[in-house]
């Protein structure tokens, strides 16, 4: 940060921005956090009147404003080589995409000589979005199939966040199915991304029996959700044509069974 124009002393205070935190660390599209910005007093003499302005960039759909002039929390002044703290309270708008946004710092103090000094810095807060999607309706045919034999289920899923879906995947599991794996890809905000699994019968089933759809997805830093999906599914004893036989005439006869 540039503390001004040296004087005719060559003694010019200068307050550099050393870092930020945020409260809660992750920032989220829509919701409210604590911006804290940390000050340091870089020169031997001690600066006072401090008055500080935090400007944003225009974003989202909705208005953007700028927040006021205020002072540091701490006080308004730092002692030579000394630290201080500023805070303040913002809302990141729920229609801001997934990335950082720079935040403009313009600063205003004076010297032991009431000599008012101009300096600026910016600070980049990244802001995340959450993932937001549907599964629509399971498709699955036959309902009922005999073990050893295989359902066709189908499904989408829409992706209506605002975010990119990475590496998708599917996961069938239950007792009575041998558990499958359909690998989607990636689906981009907006899309549509669909399901189609073949699920073979392990075990019989007394009646419909749960399946569970596992859907895991990942965001840009490669840090992995998942969701579940229940349906139903009959499986029933395997068909046996043991009793099938072939004739003399070489005709197919279906036995006594």
């Amino acid at each position: 940060t540039d503390g001004g124009e040296a004087s005719g002393n060559g003694s010019v205070p200068r307050v550099i921005v050393t870092g930020f935190t945020t409260d809660p660390a992750e920032v989220r599209a829509g919701s409210n956090f604590k911006l804290t910005i940390h000050l340091k007093n870089t020169s031997k003499m001690k600066v006072s009147n401090m008055l500080f302005d935090l400007s944003a960039p225009t974003e989202g759909s909705d208005e953007q404003t700028t927040s006021p002039a205020f002072l540091p929390s701490s006080g308004a002044s730092i002692a030579p080589n000394g630290t201080a703290d500023i805070s303040i309270e913002l809302n990141a708008k729920s229609d801001l995409l997934q990335k950082p946004y720079n935040m403009e710092l313009s600063m205003k103090y004076e010297d032991p000589n009431a000599t008012q000094v101009e300096g600026s810095s910016s600070i980049s807060i990244p802001v995340k979005q959450d993932a937001r999607f549907e599964i629509s309706n399971f498709e699955i045919s036959p309902q009922s199939v005999a073990v050893g034999e295989e359902a066709n289920v189908m499904c989408s899923l829409y992706n209506l966040g605002r975010i990119k879906l990475y590496n998708v995947k599917a996961t069938f599991e239950g007792k009575n199915i041998k558990k499958s794996e359909v690998f989607i890809g990636n689906i981009e905000s907006g899309a549509t991304g669909s399901i189609d699994a073949m699920l073979e019968g392990k075990k019989i089933s007394d009646g419909p029996a749960k399946v569970t759809m596992t859907l895991s997805y990942e965001d840009e830093s490669g840090n992995i959700s998942e969701t579940t999906k229940d349906f139903e599914l009959e499986v029933t004893e395997a068909v046996d044509d043991s009793d099938m036989y072939m004739n003399t005439d070489g005709d197919v006869e279906a036995g006594s069974g």
